[in-house]
């Protein structure tokens, strides 16, 4: 006997029975068709090695879960066309044994009852297949949910081919607008959908739904997202409706889905996020931990995905306000544009975002939101000395910052813009500032953004060592962050404060390589780190780098910019930038 590991494919005629007794001849002219003109040259140009033919099936296996779902799915789209003839295909990754020219075993077994449900023309594969399609093909499949197969122990997560023809039959089936469903709110808004157990041990139920609860919490300070409380959400566990009828049902956009193995000592977590109500994948992550302490891992899933999350709903809402005609962006959509502006870090771009932020303003002024952004928007113009009047900017941030907290006093963001707009003030203590955003921190964990300020702060501050942690936590939470490089820099200038000159070079090349707009700090930072490494050959071609970027760059500037208090830290930093070459004034 041989034992490995294989992705399998078995498909099966649909109603052979039925259409032998109807036509015996035309059906086995129509198979021997399919056969010779469709099945096994795919088969063949896929990489398959076909193991068992059974007249009005097949069994076919593969080294990759790749070539096996794109076999399947070419096979059903070649027979899209015609009628007669329509097979149903399943796929599962697992151990499979060889003897006697067949092969057996649980990968087998899953794959043959996959196949029995799967719709005809429809091609179904298990979760444990999906999971090696990341990345890759797993765009064309949807969850399916997880159900009880024949003789198999455990339930089986599937995911089900998202054929056109299939989704606009499905779709049709659906009520429309019926009048049970709940209308979207005008935020964006999400449900999180029980995560499935997908180990044998079943005391393992209490830690999965521990991490669904603790997402869906941790996503509810989220001020901006519009979150289905857990109740609702946990109605819908061990059903298999699709992702799109769940959505239709509880009046939501966005759908977050999971799964939870367990082998040994070792635990994965797979997530996904999906724009239910187009069909489109967002995001997806997996997370592979030792299972030490079992509530600190919780903690820490919890905290990653939700950081992970905020961003991706932020593009996906993005994404949807740049298909809308003008006259229909309502306030949340010209916010969205706002931010996006700034982003850019060049001085049209951050005018326009102020601009933005205004109208959405004036549009709905009695959300958080929007006047963070205005903070927000114009903090950056005092950061990249873009601002012509700074005592007017400094004023406008922090107005627009204490309107937003008056509207809510635990949104993370508006709380983040209140630190930063008193860290502008030149006459107001930086423990002040620190200690503003330390709530922000604490009013959202999983706040990238926040974490980033105030490990920025703490660096100014001479507390570096301690800010450290929290640039950490920022990269974390949001690895994908399209603010990312502002995330390094930050973190680049901290590492600077704490004489850690190396690494502050590496975070520094780092966002260079990941920069977007004009973000300028960075080659601030990189001058800066190798000048007191000695390296300055290197710094000075840092500093032409930065004046090609941004020729109003200077020490002045940048120390207006920073707004160090203790002039020793302000010292030490600016003589760096001074050995490097950089214009006084």
């Amino acid at each position: 006997m041989e034992r490995k590991l294989a992705a399998i494919l078995a498909a099966d005629v649909v109603g052979y029975s039925r259409l032998i007794a109807e036509d015996e001849a035309r059906t086995l002219d129509a198979l021997r068709a399919l056969r010779r003109e469709s099945l096994e040259p795919l088969i063949a140009e896929h990489r398959g090695d076909v193991v068992k033919r059974m007249g009005d099936g097949w069994l076919v296996s593969f080294a990759s879960v790749v070539d096996a779902a794109a076999c399947a799915i070419a096979v059903q789209e070649r027979l899209a066309g015609q009628d007669r003839i329509k097979l149903r295909i399943g796929v599962h990754l697992g151990d499979i044994v060889h003897e006697d020219e067949d092969i057996y075993g649980d990968g087998v077994n899953i794959a043959a009852r996959l196949q029995e449900i799967a719709e005809p023309g429809g091609v179904l594969i298990s979760g444990t297949a999906y999971e090696s399609l990341v990345g890759r093909l797993d765009d064309r499949f949807e969850e399916s949910g997880a159900k009880d197969l024949k003789n198999i122990s455990r339930p089986v997560l599937m995911w089900r081919w998202k054929s056109p023809a299939l989704v606009a039959e499905r779709s049709a089936e659906l009520p429309a607008a019926a009048p049970a469903n709940p209308p979207l709110p005008d935020k964006p808004s999400l449900a999180v959908l029980p995560f499935i157990n997908m180990s044998n041990d079943s005391d393992q139920e209490y830690f999965v739904d521990g991490i669904t609860e603790d997402i869906t919490i941790s996503l509810g300070r989220v001020r901006w997202l519009f979150v289905i409380a857990r109740n609702s959400a946990f109605s819908f566990k061990g059903h298999t409706a699709n992702t799109t009828e769940v959505a239709l049902a509880l009046g939501v956009r966005y759908i977050l889905t999971g799964n939870v193995r367990k082998a040994g000592r070792r635990l994965r977590v797979t997530v996904q996020l999906a724009d239910a109500l187009n069909g489109h994948p967002i995001w997806s992550e997996r997370y592979d931990r030792e299972l030490e302490d079992v509530f600190d891992l919780q903690d820490e899933i919890t905290e990653t995905v939700v950081g992970a999350i905020e961003p991706e709903i932020v593009q996906a809402e993005l994404d949807r306000t740049k298909v809308k005609r003008p006259e229909n962006l309502d306030a949340w959509d010209i916010d969205l544009q706002a931010r996006a502006q700034a982003s850019l870090f060049n001085r049209d771009a951050l005018a326009k975002a102020v601009e933005l932020s205004r109208q959405a303003i004036a549009l709905d002024g009695s959300q958080a939101r929007p006047h963070a952004t205005l903070a927000f928007c114009r903090q950056r113009q005092l950061v990249f000395n873009f601002a012509p009047d700074r005592e007017a900017a400094r004023a406008e941030v922090m107005q627009a910052a204490k309107t937003a907290i008056s509207l809510d006093r635990d949104d993370a963001e508006a709380l983040t813009m209140m630190g930063q707009a008193i860290w502008n003030q030149p006459e107001v203590g930086l423990d002040e500032a620190t200690g503003v955003i330390q709530r922000a921190v604490e009013a959202n964990p999983s706040n990238a953004y926040a974490h980033s300020t105030l490990g920025l702060l703490l660096g100014i501050d001479g507390h570096g060592e301690e800010g450290v942690p929290h640039h950490e936590t920022a990269i974390r939470l949001s690895p994908r962050d399209p603010q990312m490089a502002l995330f390094l820099s930050r973190y680049a200038s901290t590492c600077i404060n704490i004489r850690n000159y190396e690494r502050a070079v590496e975070l520094s090349k780092e966002a260079i390589n990941l920069s977007v707009g004009n973000l300028w700090f960075p080659f601030v930072e990189a001058a800066t780190a190798l000048a007191r490494l000695g390296r300055l050959d290197e710094a000075k071609v840092m500093v032409e780098r930065l004046r090609q970027i941004n020729d109003q760059v200077t020490v002045t500037a940048v120390r207006n910019a920073l707004s160090f208090r203790d002039p020793t830290l302000e010292a030490h930093y600016i003589q760096g930038l001074r050995m490097a070459g950089l214009p006084e004034e």
